[in-house]
């Protein structure tokens, strides 16, 4: 596992998303009905990410399988469904501040930004193929029929592959997040 306190986790930007964490988590007050939703969205999120990340090989070669043949963002979309559904975790008051302004901000700027980053990177390194690619594959709504490109055989998830991205990271946090609005629950609950 990379070690989680690497300096790019603590980018100015970076530190202001995990505070906004912390005080969501701290500002919880769930609800088992949508406590019970929330961890639904996460789960189906988290199974996403890890899903894509059994496949993903980076900038070693243009990704098109498993997930990808499907919809050109897993990652993001399972990390859109893990984010909502802490903001329903965390209850309601929660729910009706976090999920405007996350939405607003993933549609608005992130989304937008990462597309046309990772687009123009992409198609630098691989031409035509990625440029068929985001052609045929959705970003986000996935095609129920996956995409086959005109390549060798699609390559199988592995679980180093999963390591390498470093996906158990973000798995020990949504463990840990979970827990801790669960704890919370009790608690006030109690």
């Amino acid at each position: 596992m990379r070690h989680p306190f690497r300096r790019k986790n603590f980018q100015p930007r970076t530190l202001v998303l995990y505070l906004a964490g912390v005080a969501a988590i701290a500002a919880a007050r769930p609800t088992p009905s949508l406590f019970l939703a929330g961890l639904a969205l996460v789960l189906a999120g988290q199974a996403l990410r890890l899903w894509a990340t059994g496949y993903l090989l980076k900038t070693d070669e243009l990704t098109v399988a498993g997930p990808y043949a499907h919809l050109r963002h897993p990652l993001y979309a399972g990390a859109l469904l893990m984010g909502s559904g802490f903001a329903l975790m965390a209850g309601p008051a929660v729910a009706a501040v976090v999920l405007p302004i996350g939405l607003a901000f993933y549609f608005g700027y992130y989304l937008r930004y990462k597309e046309r980053v990772e687009s123009e990177r992409l198609e630098s390194l691989y031409g035509d193929a990625f440029r068929a690619y985001r052609t045929n594959v959705p970003a986000l709504l996935a095609r129920l029929r996956p995409w086959r490109s005109a390549a060798a055989a699609p390559p199988r998830w592995r679980v180093d592959r999963v390591l390498e991205n470093n996906e158990q990271t973000a798995l020990v946090y949504t463990l840990v997040a979970c827990l801790s609005i669960a704890a919370l629950g009790m608690l006030r609950a109690a």
